[in-house]
């Protein structure tokens, strides 16, 4: 069977603003936001195209992908202590969502693979396959956060006195 896939937005870059006059504040707000202090999201659009009703001869994903990472304005007036420790947090949540979207693109490439060696199929069968390959996408993921407890199993971040502030 013939597969296209037309990416729309790859991995595009979101940013969210944090408050805090110092690390201390802004590490609060990135505490608040739990496991939504970084976040991978994707979108697969299909289109099954029927040469001879209700076989599928041709299908074109058309997937879109981003990563919404905090942006934290007092950054640049920060010492450079207080930087580091601020790369560091951005990097593993950076790292932690790199890895989403590797998985969301690996599976998505073995489900392309896989569809393209298929001869033409029903259009239901053809329908239903995708669709729980993607929700196996979305599990895989879930699962992937419980193994990394969201990123932050091996991550040891902390913050110094002098980046804390005024308690």
């Amino acid at each position: 069977m013939r597969v296209l896939v037309e990416w729309g937005d790859h991995r595009t870059p979101l940013r969210y603003t944090v408050q805090g006059s110092n690390l201390g504040q802004a590490s609060s707000v990135l505490r608040a936001r739990g496991h939504q202090a970084g976040l991978f999201s994707w979108h697969v659009a299909y289109h099954l195209y029927c040469a001879h009703r209700p076989t599928v001869t041709r299908i074109k994903f058309s997937p879109t992908s981003s990563i919404l990472m905090p942006t934290w304005p007092q950054y640049r007036i920060q010492p450079r202590l207080c930087q580091e420790e601020w790369d560091s947090i951005w990097n593993a949540l950076m790292r932690h969502e790199v890895g989403h979207a590797d998985l969301f693109e690996s599976r998505l490439d073995a489900l392309v693979a896989h569809l393209a060696h298929e001869p033409p199929m029903n259009s239901s069968k053809c329908r239903l396959y995708i669709d729980y390959q993607l929700n196996d996408i979305k599990k895989r993921e879930r699962q992937y956060d419980i193994n990394t407890s969201h990123g932050s199993r091996g991550v040891d971040i902390t913050i110094s006195r002098d980046c804390v502030g005024p308690t």
